[in-house]
């Protein structure tokens, strides 16, 4: 999603691939399928250091950045909506 914004912002040649804890949903949350790993320590990498990072972002574009950015922002709005009961 960085690249999205400014490509020079990544530097692919440094990243580490990240995979996620295990992140306990609230039960709202878990009811629209939305993920709230938003902290370093939710994410670690092959050796359990917190990353801040899930996936390998080694393939990563900044139209594959727009497409999740676009994505995320979508199910973010319908994730509140639920919660406020729209």
């Amino acid at each position: 999603m960085v690249m999205a914004i400014d490509e020079d912002l990544v530097k692919l040649d440094r990243v580490l691939a990240g995979q996620a804890t295990g992140y306990v949903f609230d039960s709202k949350l878990k009811e629209c399928n939305i993920n709230l790993n938003w902290i370093a320590e939710d994410f670690i990498d092959k050796d359990g250091n917190p990353i801040g990072i899930g996936g390998d972002p080694s393939g990563a574009s900044p139209e594959k950045g727009q497409i999740i950015f676009t994505v995320n922002i979508e199910k973010m709005v319908e994730g509140l909506k639920y919660i406020a009961g729209y």
